[in-house]
């Protein structure tokens, strides 16, 4: 069975203590640390998938739109967060939500 953020800042908590703990394994030393190659989606989606987040395309329980690596579920983004000129210019159709 596969786990679920229950929203986009959850998400984006994942992915940040993702990447800190990435840079700790990497060695003690800040130098080690800013020194160590730097994460691809795919490393994201490997700890995803590690962490129990099997269904890619349905990460988030809000319905809040996210992609990564190919990977979306095609949900909706509040208007502030939306860049609507890019939004337009791939013709996409998007709901578009109030804060």
């Amino acid at each position: 069975m596969s786990r679920y953020f229950s929203n986009k800042k959850e998400f984006d908590n994942w992915l940040i203590n993702f990447e800190q703990t990435y840079r700790k394994n990497q060695g003690e030393s800040l130098f080690e640390q800013l020194s160590a190659p730097e994460l691809t989606e795919d490393d994201y989606i490997k700890g995803l998938l590690a962490d129990g987040y099997t269904d890619l395309d349905n990460l988030i329980s809000d319905g809040h739109r996210y992609a990564i690596s190919g990977h979306t579920n095609n949900g909706w983004l509040y208007r502030d967060e939306a860049d609507l000129d890019y939004i337009n210019y791939i013709n996409c159709e998007i709901e578009l939500r109030e804060r």
